[in-house]
């Protein structure tokens, strides 16, 4: 005879956290900056990476400069540029933790925290409005220069002669 399998009639239990499989593939590595040794970049520590570079962006009230996130971590600013093209996530945190300190940085200099000057010359690389703005001023510039390269006539009057300014003789 066959044998038969036993079907459980007890209900499946409900599992509230998910377990997530851990992705530990090695995507790539990068060069410590502190120790000099090749360090293995897997997947999960880009991801960790995204989610951190946020965090500190938005609780850190001394973050004013990206970079010091990378630095502090040991990762060379090449290595984040090479991540981004590949990884969109890491690319999007990225540009969320840069807004976010654009945003600090402005307020600081609007409320004169910050030096203004420096604040408004670097904001093009931490705002997306302030490139652009500094884009529309920049092709204002360009037209301005091309119209100034036309050509200008001036039609003046012949001024009568006078007892103080006499008659121009001509040259021979």
């Amino acid at each position: 005879m066959p044998k038969v399998k036993k079907v459980s009639k007890a209900k499946p239990r409900l599992s509230i956290t998910k377990k997530k499989k851990i992705d530990y593939r090695y995507l790539d590595e990068y060069k410590d900056i502190f120790s000099r040794r090749l360090t293995p970049a897997p997947m999960l520590f880009i991801e960790k990476l995204a989610s951190q570079v946020v965090e500190w962006a938005y609780n850190d009230e001394e973050a004013l400069i990206l970079d010091y996130f990378w630095i502090g971590k040991g990762i060379p600013t090449t290595s984040i540029v090479r991540w981004r093209k590949k990884h969109p996530e890491l690319n999007e945190a990225f540009l969320l933790a840069k807004n976010i300190i654009g945003m600090r940085r402005e307020v600081g200099g609007l409320t004169r925290k910050l030096d203004g000057n420096m604040v408004s010359k670097t904001a093009a690389n931490y705002s997306v409005e302030w490139k652009e703005l500094e884009e529309w001023r920049s092709n204002l510039n360009k037209k301005d220069e091309k119209s100034d390269t036309s050509n200008i006539t001036f039609v003046l009057e012949q001024f009568p002669d006078s007892k103080l300014v006499p008659k121009k003789q001509k040259e021979e």
